[in-house]
């Protein structure tokens, strides 16, 4: 909801505030750095992520493609993570 103005900024106080309806925005990155165990980094899988945010605990689920390497920044033979 980017350059909404005055009334889209009312309709989602009311949505988040009110109902409790949480609206994504794009833009809004999370850079953090995440230990995985060398099995789940060299063969791939999925590992559970808590963070925080505004006081309210969020937990998601984050793939791990294969191929990484102990120490690395991005898996061998891709141009990284996503």
């Amino acid at each position: 909801m980017q350059q909404m103005g005055v009334p889209g900024k009312m309709l989602k106080f009311m949505l988040e505030k009110v109902l409790k309806i949480q609206i994504p925005e794009n833009g809004k990155d999370l850079t953090d750095t995440l230990k995985v165990d060398k099995t789940t980094a060299r063969l791939g899988g999925e590992i559970e992520y808590l963070y925080h945010k505004q006081g309210q605990s969020k937990r998601l689920m984050v793939r791990i493609p294969g191929g990484w390497r102990a120490g690395s920044d991005k898996a061998e033979g891709t141009g990284g993570g996503r």
